[in-house]
């Protein structure tokens, strides 16, 4: 077994950003003056 295969393994595959399941942004504007959004690489907040 190759080492892609094995990492493969211990890393749970990613989820669609439409699932059921998938957290809804958080807004903290109010806060931080900018917005939560979600990328392909996960949430990241974002200041306009």
């Amino acid at each position: 077994m190759s080492l892609a295969n094995k990492l493969r393994q211990l890393i749970p595959p990613a989820n669609s950003a439409s699932s059921p399941t998938a957290k809804p942004a958080v807004d903290l504007d109010p806060f931080l003056h900018g917005k939560e959004v979600v990328t392909p690489f996960g949430a990241c907040y974002v200041i306009e």
